[in-house]
């Protein structure tokens, strides 16, 4: 016949009562020297009410492990990579071109079309046609400046003029007042001036 065993009762006091009834000192063993340090009643409150685990190294390995801790290098933070601008760039330098073959394609049929219909020199027709396309462009860019849109490039600009569309880059430059205060552009289209009234000058009629 087997016997039937009971619980045996429990010595600990609850922790309600803890404050009356304080728990003695209890010695533990440390998991690291192996020496045998005491976890006072104080502790032992500390670690009830927050739930701990007790402690299972002593006060002098606790404290060598915290300097070791504290002693380890720190990775320096790594800065974030810059995104890439050779894509944008090379975009850039394909609609540049792009922009470069539809203004002297667009210039060339002009004049094409002006010589033929009107029965004109050539040269005159081309430097109608270049200045009324640098008109045009001139007064498209001043138009879209402080949007969204994709501006006109300077350089662009600039070979208009210096293709012969001085006079119609002038004349939107004057009216719409673009480009005039800049003189990184101004400076080089002066320069462009004053190349054709030289030729102007010194071309034998």
């Amino acid at each position: 016949m087997r016997s039937l065993r009971l619980p045996r009762p429990s010595l600990a006091v609850p922790h309600a009562l803890s404050h009356w009834f304080p728990m003695p000192d209890q010695q533990l063993v440390c998991k690291e020297c192996g020496q045998v340090f005491t976890w006072a009643v104080g502790e032992q409150a500390f670690y009830r009410e927050r739930g701990l685990q007790p402690p299972r190294r002593c006060a002098g390995c606790r404290a060598q492990r915290r300097q070791v801790a504290s002693a380890e290098p720190v990775p320096p933070p790594t800065a974030p990579r810059r995104p890439s601008v050779a894509p944008v760039a090379r975009r850039r330098r394909h609609s540049r071109r792009g922009v470069w073959g539809w203004l002297v394609g667009v210039t060339l049929a002009v004049s094409l079309g002006a010589a033929l219909w009107f029965a004109v020199s050539p040269w005159w027709a081309w430097w109608g046609a270049i200045n009324g396309v640098a008109l045009v462009v001139y007064s498209y860019d001043k138009l879209i400046a402080g949007g969204a849109r994709w501006r006109i490039p300077e350089a662009v600009l600039l070979g208009l003029a210096l293709l012969g569309g001085s006079v119609g880059a002038l004349v939107a430059m004057v009216l719409l007042r673009h480009k005039t205060s800049k003189p990184t552009f101004y400076l080089p289209f002066a320069l462009i001036v004053v190349l054709h009234l030289g030729l102007v000058w010194f071309w034998p009629w």
